[in-house]
This record gives structure tokens, C-alpha cells and sequence, in this order.
């Protein structure tokens, strides 16, 4: 019975991986259609999805994840954490508390 609760648990885990995965590829993949002004479109269904399947704890994770992916990928400066621009800062921080 807890081998079950575990392989669950890390399955759970594995989707919200995955869901932020596959959300950056596809906002990387159409970026050239949306610009850089939106950079959390893909992350808002990618979490969704992992929210109707999982739980809160990978829940959670993905929009961390995410956000993360978000801020090194598609916020400027590209390929780094540093976030410099205040509309940027607040469009991650609303991310965080409503995506």
C-alpha cells in the first residue's frame, strides 16, 4: 500500500515536471507569434492541467517551476534570473500568487 502512495506521489510530481516542460517548449515554439509580452501564456494551461490531475504539492511546483522557466527563458535579459524591469517583477509575482 505505500509503495502505491509513492509511485503516485513521484507520478504527481513527474506530470507537473512535465506540464512545465511542455509549456516552454510550446511558448518557445510560438513565441515569434505572440512576442515577448506574454510570457506566461502557455504556463497558465500547463498548470491547469496539472491542478485537474494531481494535487496541490505539484500544484505548486509547476507554478514555481514555471515561474522559474519563465524568468530564465522568456523574460529579459534571455538566459538568466535576473528579472530588471518592474513590469516584468510584478507580471511574475501575480503569476505566482494566482497562476
Amino acid at each position: 500500500m505505500k509503495s502505491k502512495r509513492i509511485k503516485s506521489t513521484v507520478l504527481g510530481y513527474g506530470l507537473a515536471v512535465a506540464c512545465v516542460a511542455m509549456a516552454t517548449w510550446l511558448h518557445l515554439l510560438v513565441r515569434p507569434l505572440v512576442g515577448p509580452s506574454v510570457p506566461f501564456i502557455t504556463y497558465f494551461p500547463g498548470v491547469f492541467v496539472c491542478a485537474l490531475l494531481t494535487g496541490f504539492g505539484p500544484t505548486l511546483l509547476a507554478v514555481a517551476l514555471s515561474a522559474l522557466a519563465a524568468a530564465y527563458w522568456l523574460i529579459t535579459p534571455s538566459l538568466s534570473l535576473r528579472v530588471e524591469e518592474s513590469g516584468a517583477w510584478i507580471g511574475l509575482l501575480l503569476y505566482c500568487l494566482f497562476g
